[in-house]
């Protein structure tokens, strides 16, 4: 699923993008109080998403039968615009390279990497041990 933010005739909302159109998530969202920010649907966590999910796929289903959705907005008739306006905190970020040149302190295996964001749960990932052969790109 991948939300946006956008703005037509002077008016800004978010939205789920698919394909050549965008469901307006205002316009679709199927009880009172609708989510008017990509923001405002992450800090609403899991429950705000699934609502999603389920209007997508119905949204989707509408659309290859008769019945037009009628929240949607052709793509080539907005501008995008960042997906949260005014953000606040920067969410993650990586590392510059050099860094544990610097510090002496290498990722190793088995190592546990995690970054938490309140509203949305923890990302783990765990290292593991170094590859024989790694990525090479296709010629």
């Amino acid at each position: 699923m991948k939300l946006i933010t956008y703005s037509n005739d002077n008016s800004t909302s978010c939205g789920i993008l698919t394909g050549d159109f965008i469901i307006d998530i205002p316009s679709a969202w199927p009880a009172p109080n609708p989510p008017r920010s990509v923001k405002e649907i992450l800090e609403r966590g899991r429950s705000c998403l699934v609502k999603l999910a389920e209007l997508l796929v119905s949204a989707e289903a509408r659309r290859a039968g008769a019945d037009p959705v009628k929240a949607q907005v052709p793509l080539d008739s907005v501008k995008l615009l960042a997906p949260i306006p005014k953000p606040g905190d920067v969410i993650a970020t990586g590392t510059p390279a050099g860094v544990a040149i610097a510090t002496g302190q290498f990722l190793q295996p088995a190592d546990k990497i995690e970054c938490t964001i309140e509203t949305l749960g923890t990302l783990t990932n765990h290292l593991g041990h170094r590859p024989k052969k790694f990525y090479e790109p296709l010629r």
